[in-house]
């Protein structure tokens, strides 16, 4: 892929295992940035909006910024 990529997983989503791990791992793969979001579960753009929402716009701005 050569899209920009942002990861966004939730440390305690209970569809996986090991959530860091796989966040981590799709985000190597994609050579993308993770957010791993603190006591977030599956959705942790809506559990902590406050938190994700920052993160969002920041890769947005670097990604338009980069062309």
């Amino acid at each position: 892929m050569r899209a920009p990529a942002l990861v966004v997983t939730g440390e305690c989503d209970p569809d996986f295992a090991d959530p860091a791990g796989e966040g981590r791992w799709i985000a190597d793969r994609l050579s993308g940035d993770l957010v791993l979001v603190p006591q977030a579960g599956h959705y942790p753009h809506a559990e902590y909006p406050e938190l994700v929402n920052p993160q969002v716009v920041d890769f947005v701005t670097r990604v338009a910024r980069n062309g």
